[in-house]
């Protein structure tokens, strides 16, 4: 209840119960003494009913019921009142909260906004760099690229004097070249020639093609100092035809040397390379056995 309200209704209170307490106060003094009657005298004594008094006690409180339930009624309108007034209030309160809420995401949007403006800008600012530092690579690499073009015509020209004269002297070891082969050929027709002339001489082709095959091993025998006299050793070489040779062995049951000059005459064999071959094709064998001898000097 208002407090407003309040010292009014307690005050209505106390009136009507002062009121209620003279008027009973007032029946009994009435109904316990008896004024007297005075000579001469015509006194009129007014008698107040029972009745009519509980009638006006209970009017009364009637009208205190009313009153009363007029006062809640009002205080429970100031109630409602106040409610709506709270809820307004909060109302208002939340439409401040929305609208601070909603400055502060504009603010925010603008904020994002500026700062994505400023990243642009500096986003920009940053590949027109770039770009002007790419043009300047290009232009230097560009310089760097000419003056390597240059230079490499400049080589290329050096080049082709000096392969000029590299074919020309290519020419000229060819021809000297022509000239060994040639002399090297007439030399090997003349050993052939000889040989075959040595090889009627023993009398058989084989014969001789064993002997030249033993000459050219020993002519590229380099003697260890181990290496005795009387040293026979048989060897077994497998060879293709050409006279290329493939792989040489000593048949150590056959063999009266030690390792150092066992390995010598290997090497000999594998030194000499090609085994003679022209004028012996018709008795050349892919695997052959000799006889490699050394009777000193």
């Amino acid at each position: 209840m208002n407090r407003d309200f309040v010292k009014p209704f307690l005050l209505a209170i106390l009136i009507h119960f002062g009121l209620l307490a003279l008027m009973i106060m007032g029946t009994w003094n009435w109904q316990k003494f008896q004024k007297p009657r005075l000579a001469g005298l015509n006194i009129e004594a007014v008698v107040i009913n029972q009745t009519d008094l509980n009638q006006q006690i209970e009017q009364i409180k009637k009208q205190e019921k009313t009153r009363k339930q007029h006062d809640d009624a009002v205080a429970k309108r100031q109630q409602q009142l106040a409610a709506q007034k709270e809820r307004e209030k909060q109302q208002v309160q939340d439409a401040d909260k929305r609208q601070k809420v909603l400055a502060e995401q504009r603010r925010q949007a603008d904020l994002e906004k500026q700062h994505q403006a400023e990243a642009d800008k500096k986003r920009q600012a940053d590949l027109d760099r770039q770009r002007k530092a790419q043009d300047e690579l290009v232009r230097k690499q560009q310089a760097e690229l000419n003056a390597i073009r240059k230079q490499r015509e400049d080589q290329q020209q050096k080049i082709d004097k000096e392969n000029k004269k590299l074919r020309e002297l290519a020419a000229a070891r060819k021809a000297r070249e022509k000239a060994a082969a040639d002399k090297r050929m007439r030399d090997q027709l003349n050993a052939e020639a000889n040989a075959l002339a040595q090889a009627e001489v023993l009398g058989t082709l084989a014969d001789q093609y064993v002997l030249e095959i033993t000459n050219s091993v020993t002519r590229n025998w380099y003697r260890p100092p181990t290496a005795q006299t009387g040293l026979r050793c048989r060897l077994q070489v497998q060879q293709i035809p050409g006279g290329e040779v493939i792989k040489a062995d000593v048949i150590k049951s056959q063999c009266n040397a030690d390792e150092a000059t066992q390995r010598s005459i290997i090497a000999a064999v594998m030194r000499a390379g090609v085994l003679p071959y022209r004028g012996f094709e018709k008795v050349f064998e892919r695997e052959i056995e000799f006889e490699f001898k050394y009777d000193g000097e």
